[in-house]
């Protein structure tokens, strides 16, 4: 022995757990380790589709079982199609971050997350990686200066009403 000690890493990880640097599968764990680009949930139960599968079915018993809503395959399972009844359900969670731990330190981490993720190699084609509901805020900001959009046949049509009410036309 040199004295070294040896990389726990040496062994190959199962296949499909991560992906290269280009979005391949590899088995090598120092290009795992050192990319941290993990395959998606669902699949195979080697690739951890049973953790995919459990997030679904706690989707419908938040969202479906709990509000009294449909879940699963009741709406094909059951006569609501022929009487067109949805009995879609919903589930809100409010969480406070400063009950478990300092709000400055969640926030601290928060934005080393979101830096961490922004910082990621794109996908072929893509500009730039998004977080979770910033191409919203953009959108939203963009129509606040600019105004939503409307169809051309949309505002004749308003205009034909505002005309025949005798209000003002839209444009």
């Amino acid at each position: 022995m040199d004295g070294r000690t040896p990389s726990p890493w040496k062994k190959p990880i199962p296949p499909g757990w991560a992906l290269d640097d280009s979005g391949e599968p590899t088995t090598d764990p120092d290009v795992a380790m050192k990319h941290r680009l993990l395959s998606p949930l669902g699949g195979t139960r080697e690739l951890g589709g049973h953790k995919g599968y459990g997030l679904g079915v706690m989707v419908d018993i938040l969202s479906g079982i709990l509000p009294g809503a449909v879940y699963g395959d009741l709406f094909e399972r059951s006569n609501r199609r022929e009487r067109r009844i949805q009995d879609v359900g919903h589930c809100f969670v409010a969480l406070d971050p400063a009950r478990f731990r300092p709000l400055e330190e969640f926030k601290r981490d928060m934005d080393d997350m979101f830096d961490s993720l922004k910082a990621s190699t794109r996908a072929e084609g893509q500009t730039r990686v998004y977080i979770a509901g910033e191409p919203e805020a953009e959108c939203e900001a963009r129509r606040r200066r600019e105004g939503i959009p409307l169809a051309p046949a949309l505002v004749a049509r308003c205009n034909d009403i505002a005309a025949s009410l005798g209000i003002a036309r839209l444009a």
